[in-house]
């Protein structure tokens, strides 16, 4: 097997189940205490403030991977558009937006999709386009024409 940067595609299930079973035996464990950032911090509470942050990119400790390429830059704009008409369509009245929706939200968000434009990888454009228009299809909206062409075009 040759090894990959992420071993997820060789679990069964891409890891869900392996996961799911891990965070659940950890939980019940009487000798591992759970918890999160948000719980802890009212316990232990930040004793300095943190002035600069750099950033979190582990390659090249900068967002040049994300950004800066006219495809890229276009996913993004799509992406906001889709996540502003699914914002919107969870506040009105009278329209239930489904977690279904929202997990294809969070599917579309993934760093991804927005590190592979722009260096000739036609199939993540496609799957990237196919992903946001199902998510304006789970909104009840029609997805733009846009999404039917290559944003490398």
């Amino acid at each position: 097997m040759l090894a990959r940067e992420n071993a997820w595609e060789f679990y069964p299930n891409d890891g869900a189940d392996f996961l799911n079973l891990l965070y659940q035996k950890l939980s019940d464990s009487e000798i591992i205490r759970t918890t999160t950032i948000s719980e802890y911090l009212k316990t232990h509470p930040p004793k300095s403030e943190i002035k600069r942050l750099s950033a979190g990119s582990w390659i090249f400790a900068e967002f040049s991977k994300w950004i800066n390429n006219p495809y890229k830059n276009k996913a993004w704009e799509y992406l906001a558009e889709a996540r502003k008409l699914l914002e919107e369509a969870t506040k009105s009245e009278g329209h239930q937006v489904t977690s279904l929706a929202w997990k294809q939200m969070y599917i579309c968000e993934g760093s991804d999709w927005f590190w592979w434009y722009g260096e000739d990888n036609d199939a993540f454009d496609k799957l990237f386009r196919m992903h946001l228009s199902n998510l304006y299809t789970l909104i009840g909206k029609e997805p733009p024409d846009y999404l039917n062409k290559p944003l490398t075009t």
